[in-house]
């Protein structure tokens, strides 16, 4: 890869790390507040949306 490519490449993975860090953390902070999952999150706003 050039040295252009490269340091794309690595600038991407470090976004990416920086996305799924941040997830993680809001991810623990919804289990520890409300006690659920963001998948069980998602089920209920889904269920909310098409009971209305």
């Amino acid at each position: 890869m050039s040295d252009f490519s490269t340091h794309t490449f690595e600038q991407v993975i470090t976004v990416l790390r920086r996305i799924i860090r941040a997830h993680d953390l809001h991810s623990h902070m919804l289990v520890q507040r409300q006690g659920i999952t963001t998948p069980q999150l998602l089920i209920l706003r889904e269920l909310s949306r098409v009971t209305e």
